[in-house]
């Protein structure tokens, strides 16, 4: 669909927003506590993300360290958010795994630049 470069670098850097703010939204709210309390997933005495994070590595240790790895989520939205982007604008199947190798790290440094932890 895309000619030119500048279509493309608007989709990858629309891609990498929306990305971005996928995984500050999950790790700096409680979004993910309540998500998994309303699909019944997690306890009823948990109300931190830490707290969550803590449970789903003790019951669920693949999950829980997928869930609550930064780099290690945002892996996989890089790749579910490419491929959305691909399939609705028809790409090139290579913006996948180019969108896929790059988005996580620059994704993780926007992360680290926007969290104040202690």
């Amino acid at each position: 669909m895309f000619e030119d470069l500048t279509g493309y670098l608007v989709l990858y850097g629309l891609g990498l927003l929306i990305s971005s703010s996928v995984i500050l939204i999950w790790f700096e709210t409680t979004i993910a506590v309540h998500i998994f309390k309303t699909l019944r997933i997690s306890k009823d005495d948990i109300f931190t993300f830490d707290e969550w994070s803590d449970d789903m590595l003790i019951r669920f240790p693949f999950f829980g360290e997928l869930l609550s790895c930064p780099i290690c989520l945002s892996v996989w939205v890089s790749i579910f958010v490419s491929t959305c982007i691909e399939q609705i604008n028809e790409l090139s199947l290579w913006f996948i795994p180019s969108c896929g190798a790059s988005w996580p790290i620059l994704i993780f440094i926007f992360f680290k630049a926007c969290i104040k932890r202690d």
